[in-house]
């Protein structure tokens, strides 16, 4: 798993871009849906919560 980095490749820099760019927006997906439907499951609903 070693990446020859002798041979300058002029895609690179755009794959690591688009490689960056899509962790970033894996992580705050995850996040989002982890922080907007996993506490609300975890926590009990109380009465006066709209959502009930």
């Amino acid at each position: 798993m070693r990446y020859r980095e002798t041979q300058p490749d002029p895609s690179t820099p755009a794959l690591r871009m688009v490689a960056v760019v899509g962790v970033v927006v894996f992580v705050a997906v995850i996040a989002f849906f982890s922080g907007a439907f996993g506490s609300p499951n975890e926590e009990p609903a109380s009465p006066t919560d709209p959502a009930v």
